[in-house]
């Protein structure tokens, strides 16, 4: 993000996220800031035609946790529903990628994720959060979340992820919706063309959308691997998310390479391994 946006929404983020504060109100806020500060960055360049388009655009937070999976958006209401328990869900997935990076991490993220989805799918629907889950005592708990450096990392990568989903979201309302009665391979196909605009108009209103979409796309290989494992119904018309991540990878990761970029292109290097 550009160096002003990227102050304003952590000072913003660190502020209201406070865990003696209602969850569902830091995540309303979140959508908020995507409405109001993400959607009209991401008119900035486009073709006037798209731009009309993603104008008329509406997000509307949901204030369900107990859909971890839903993100959506309507060709008839051009409204783009934003479930406050995908965003909980993503959160957490964050905090995994911070607290376990290194490679083997991966395993406690995944019993996580059994325990957090199966709460979950048996109406559960506010578990805890993944540091109560990892951490041993309350005073680490504290200390995870009081700290500033990390909150920044945490925030950012999140807005990021969130920014992804959103461009991506957008992009149906340009590029197309799936029909009814469209193959899977046409819908797979269309799908990775709404990648490709979604990652192009990052590109365009600034942003390096590599990061967002390896925690994104990371998050949605969780579901997938629980829904496999406990054969819970899902929807299988989306590319595979490795497919996905390694798009993103071999456009997005080349040279030059900044700090930053190189940080995000290792993890998602990381996140393409562990789908195999």
């Amino acid at each position: 993000m550009k160096a002003g946006l990227t102050v304003f929404l952590a000072t913003f983020l660190i502020m209201s996220n406070t865990w003696a504060q209602d969850k569902l109100d830091f995540y309303s806020d979140v959508a908020s800031v995507l409405e109001n500060k993400i959607l009209p960055r991401l008119l900035v360049g486009l073709p006037s035609r798209e731009r009309a388009v993603v104008e008329r655009l509406d997000v509307i937070f949901v204030p369900n946790p107990a859909l971890v999976t839903t993100v959506l958006t309507e060709k008839s209401s051009q409204k783009v529903y934003l479930y406050a328990g995908f965003m909980d869900g993503l959160f957490q997935y964050v905090d995994c990628n911070l607290m376990f990076p290194r490679p083997g991490g991966e395993r406690v993220c995944n019993a996580y994720f059994d325990y957090y989805f199966t709460l979950v799918s048996n109406g559960r629907v506010v578990p805890d959060d993944f540091a109560y889950f990892v951490l041993a005592d309350d005073e680490k708990v504290e200390n995870w979340y009081a700290n500033k450096q990390l909150n920044q990392a945490r925030n950012t990568m999140f807005l990021s992820a969130l920014v992804n989903v959103l461009a991506h979201e957008t992009g149906h309302h340009v590029v197309g919706f799936n029909t009814r009665n469209a193959s899977v391979s046409d819908i797979r196909e269309l799908e990775a063309k709404v990648d490709e605009w979604a990652y192009s108009a990052l590109h365009n209103m600034g942003e390096n959308p590599i990061i967002g979409a390896a925690l994104a796309l990371g998050y949605v290989a969780q579901m997938d691997r629980f829904r496999e494992a406990h054969d819970v119904p899902g929807i299988a018309v989306h590319p595979s998310p490795r497919s996905r991540v390694q798009d993103a990878l071999d456009k997005g990761c080349r040279p030059p390479f900044s700090k930053e970029k190189a940080r995000a292109c290792d993890l998602i290097e990381r996140l393409v391994a562990n789908y195999e």
